[in-house]
């Protein structure tokens, strides 16, 4: 990395240290907050940061337009997770019902345990892994829920180059992505699921258990 890029990088790891040095961010300029803006936006922590200069009432130095453009996205994503968030209850509630167990993997298991607020990560889809000898009954439910596949395959293929099952979308949701282990075949490695499975702990997201 240049010079820059690793005083900006810094800079960045302090903000979202909740460790921001008020006068340093007074002395960035316009394009020195374009630069802090951009690399939050390549690491996707961009609200993250956003929220952190907020709550510490130093949203204001960011320059007029840039905290605009960056307040709007946001809320955006707020809007977005929200969303997002309401569908997956109804899955997690469908899933409940029939006592499948389930881990939910990524943002949106992140963005509510970890982050503890959905609008601090971006997320793009649903990834749930559930028990491979109930991947079809899963995927059942999401039908039930007016979900298709994307492609239709069946689990003996889909295992030979992946780690799920072909993602089931539905028209204004996210798609959702079942998996029955972490990594793909072709991976130098494996992942211990039953491991994983019996070190997992209770959690409620989306308001289901």
């Amino acid at each position: 990395k240049s010079a820059m890029s690793r005083i900006t990088h810094n800079l960045l790891l302090r903000c979202l240290r909740d460790e921001p040095d008020d006068s340093r961010l007074e002395q960035l300029t316009p394009s020195d907050w374009h630069d802090l803006v951009q690399s939050a936006r390549s690491h996707a922590v961009l609200y993250l940061l956003y929220h952190r200069l907020k709550t510490r009432n130093l949203d204001h130095l960011i320059p007029t337009d840039t905290l605009k453009a960056v307040r709007t996205e946001y809320f955006e994503c707020a809007w977005r997770n929200n969303s997002l968030y309401n569908d997956l209850s109804k899955i997690l509630k469908a899933l409940h019902r029939e006592n499948i167990p389930v881990i939910l993997l990524k943002g949106a298991h992140l963005a509510q345990i970890v982050y503890g607020n959905i609008a601090l990560r971006p997320m793009g889809d649903i990834d749930i892994l559930v028990k491979k000898e109930d991947l079809l009954q899963a995927k059942e439910h999401l039908l039930g829920l007016g979900y298709t596949p994307f492609k239709e395959t069946d689990i003996a293929t889909a295992s030979a180059s992946c780690q799920h099952l072909s993602p089931m979308i539905k028209q204004d949701a996210p798609p959702v992505e079942l998996h029955w282990t972490l990594e793909a075949p072709t991976f130098p490695f494996t992942i211990d699921i039953e491991g994983l499975w019996q070190g997992a702990r209770s959690a409620s997201v989306a308001n289901v258990d």
